[in-house]
């Protein structure tokens, strides 16, 4: 073997820059779910909370928009939301609310009685 054969070439700087780029995403990946990991507390319920918005013509019906907001971090699912508008009352099921984020959906009643505000309240949920 001659000398000329035994000398590598060198690994282009593209090489290096990439394979640091890769290593600082993999070491971030593995921190992120390492603090949510320690950070998750497994005996912690979702925290729900409802928002309302108007009032909206939905064709011979009323709709109201809302968002189901989970400030705890874990999931629930098959969330229930009632809403009462004067003497009518209307139902929907979110299948999903993961944690620390919000979920939409929207109600429908018969008629909008005169001056009648919509009251919404979650009313359950089950833990996945």
């Amino acid at each position: 073997m001659s000398a000329r054969q035994a000398r590598h070439d060198p690994v282009p700087l593209l090489e290096w820059v990439t394979a640091g780029l890769g290593a600082l995403v993999a070491l971030a990946l593995v921190g992120v779910i390492g603090w949510s990991a320690l950070n998750e507390r497994p005996d912690e319920l979702p925290r729900l909370s409802v928002e309302a918005g108007p009032l909206e013509p939905a064709g011979p019906r009323r709709a109201v928009r809302f968002t189901v907001r989970n400030d705890a971090g874990r999931t629930a699912k098959q969330v229930q939301v009632e809403g009462k508008l004067g003497e009518q009352t209307a139902s929907a099921t979110l299948d999903y609310v993961p944690g620390r984020s919000q979920e939409s959906g929207a109600l429908l009643f018969d008629a909008e009685p005169g001056g009648g505000t919509v009251e919404l309240r979650v009313t359950g949920y089950q833990l996945p």
